[in-house]
């Protein structure tokens, strides 16, 4: 059965009919919407608003943002009941902050900055109307996330580390059953807290983190935080050979279809890197040049040339002295 989207499982008038609808959606879940035909929600009730948050959770499901954006936006703007709407907002507070950031990736900067405001004015509604409740936290620390994360895209990294901590807080707390499961996103914040240590230059609290957030979370995230964590292991220099394997591991598990992929670039250079500081200069010589032939990084793809015509005049300048 697809979990359960309640924050109060107290509230009778809702779980009986949460239970069913879950149960009936199990059935067609995530591909097509089931719900149960003995159920006819009227308009405006809990019970279509609840429809509503099940369906939004689908249409995210298959990645049809933009529909539970409004779907979303639909139950925050009419339902009555409180944890209805604080979760449609936390669902909305995570879509929003995750396209914000992806547009400032690809350099989308003025829809980046509107999805941002909206972002940000969610998060100051979520923290005001819903203070004060039994599984108020199980709202807060997914806002808490989503500032912290929008706050170390802006450089803001004082603002980032209180909201990233306060939701690694939050979620140490959280009671809410779904919200307990959802570890890989509080394996976000540790991943994040990991960047902004190492960019002020903190290589051993990185390190920590890093290897928090690679414990606790899965598939990709999971490599993501393994590569990070190599990284920083080769660049404080203290157990290179870890780094190595560790880098070498999730070049393992990372699927065949993202092979040209932002991360392959990553764990690669890591790779060859630490070889080349065991002393292993063909090995890396040809990670370099996988780099150079697959990468798609510009910025690897360059610091890989030059590691590798290193090589090529060291190799030359030896075979000149025999």
């Amino acid at each position: 059965m697809i979990p359960c989207l309640l924050f109060d499982l107290t509230d009778r008038s809702l779980t009986g009919l949460d239970r069913q609808l879950r149960r009936a959606l199990s059935v067609g879940f995530p591909k097509t919407w089931s719900p149960p035909l003995t159920v006819r929600p009227k308009r405006d009730s809990p019970e279509e608003d609840l429809f509503r948050l099940y369906h939004a959770a689908l249409l995210g499901e298959q990645q049809k943002e933009h529909e539970a954006v409004q779907e979303l936006r639909g139950i925050l703007r009419e339902s009555a009941i409180p944890q209805l709407r604080a979760r449609s907002l936390q669902v909305l507070v995570g879509i929003l902050s995750r396209e914000s950031l992806d547009c400032t990736d690809r350099g989308e900067t003025p829809r980046a900055l509107e999805l941002e405001r909206e972002c940000r004015d969610l998060c100051e509604r979520g923290f005001a109307e819903f203070s004060g409740y039994p599984w108020t936290v199980s709202l807060t620390y997914i806002l808490h996330i989503a500032l912290g994360c929008l706050d170390y895209q802006r450089d803001n990294l004082s603002a980032s580390r209180i909201h990233l901590l306060s939701a690694i807080r939050d979620f140490a707390v959280v009671e809410t059953p779904y919200d307990k499961l959802r570890k890989d996103l509080v394996s976000s914040a540790h991943y994040r807290l990991g960047d902004l240590e190492r960019r002020q230059g903190n290589l051993r609290e990185a390190i920590e983190q890093y290897t928090i957030a690679w414990k606790t979370s899965s598939g990709e995230g999971r490599i993501e935080a393994m590569s990070r964590l190599a990284s920083a292991l080769l660049e404080e220099g203290t157990d290179v050979p870890r780094a190595k394997r560790l880098a070498k591991l999730g070049l393992k598990k990372m699927r065949s279809e993202i092979g040209r992929h932002w991360l392959a670039d990553e764990l690669r250079y890591t790779y060859g890197s630490a070889s080349l500081q065991m002393g292993q200069s063909s090995t890396a010589a040809r990670v370099y040049g996988e780099i150079l032939a697959n990468g798609v990084v510009v910025a690897i793809k360059d610091s890989a040339q030059k590691s590798l015509e290193n090589i090529q005049r060291a190799d030359a300048k030896r075979r000149k002295g025999t």
